[in-house]
């Protein structure tokens, strides 16, 4: 097919009435029959360990079905490259590091007992700059890193022991000091620029829907759905071909 009426030319958006009326359905926009709604309870603090946690009292709330700690799942460990992620922590490494979930029947339900876990937490160093975190002298932040688990792409993760470093990924093309001993001229800078996210249009959210034979069903905001839908497979123990 020719390009030629393509280039140069604007290439209307085939989603765009949709989304400007309003029509454009989004994983938040999707409600079931007796739904549940999730809430996470999560660390204050940048670098803690739960001293103790107390679920009793938001048990009690009207509408929750259950509050699930990281007690519940001590040895679930995922992650694209290395499995250094857990749903639910008592080492807390950034602050919003969820501890524990509630799931009620309503959301203000969840919030209300969201809001009465009660955690006692031991704080601990924690480092803010990455140039400090590279010394050799740092605290680790994943001490026992070196034990995790290797997912996939053998030789992509250079796994530095003993660093903070959990990666490093060398490119050299040519002689590169060559290079700049035969250059006219040769600049150094140091640049930082603030976050940067690649502006989606919906919020985060995710539907899980069980069928009676088993399988589950997922609605969710995500540019890698067959990720997803491999870490679901090895985090709850489903077959793949049993998760849409």
């Amino acid at each position: 097919m020719s390009t030629e009426k393509y280039v140069g030319t604007s290439v209307p958006d085939v989603l765009a009435v949709n989304k400007v009326t309003g029509a454009s359905v989004y994983a938040d926009d999707v409600s079931l029959p007796g739904m549940l709604y999730g809430v996470l309870v999560r660390s204050p603090h940048p670098h803690a360990k739960v001293t103790s946690i107390n679920i009793s009292e938001a048990l009690k709330v009207p509408g929750v079905e259950a509050v699930v700690t990281y007690k519940d799942f001590p040895e679930l460990k995922f992650g694209t490259y290395v499995r250094d992620q857990t749903a639910f922590t008592d080492h807390p490494r950034y602050v919003g590091d969820p501890i524990a979930g509630v799931a009620a029947n309503s959301i203000a339900a969840a919030q209300e007992a969201a809001e009465k876990v009660k955690i006692e937490y031991e704080v601990l160093e924690y480092i803010l700059n990455p140039e400090e975190a590279m010394k050799p002298d740092a605290m680790l932040l994943h001490p026992d890193l070196e034990h995790y688990d290797r997912v996939k792409y053998p030789g992509f993760y250079n796994l530095m022991k003993g660093t903070n470093c959990p990666n490093q990924f060398r490119l050299r093309k040519g002689d590169v000091e060559k290079g700049f001993a035969e250059s006219d001229i040769v600049t150094e800078n140091r640049i930082s620029v603030p976050p940067i996210y690649h502006g989606n249009l919906e919020t985060h959210a995710c539907v899980c829907k069980f069928d009676p034979n088993g399988k589950l069903t997922v609605y969710s905001c995500t540019q890698g759905p067959h990720l997803l839908r491999d870490t679901l497979s090895h985090s709850l123990g489903i077959p793949m071909h049993m998760i849409r």
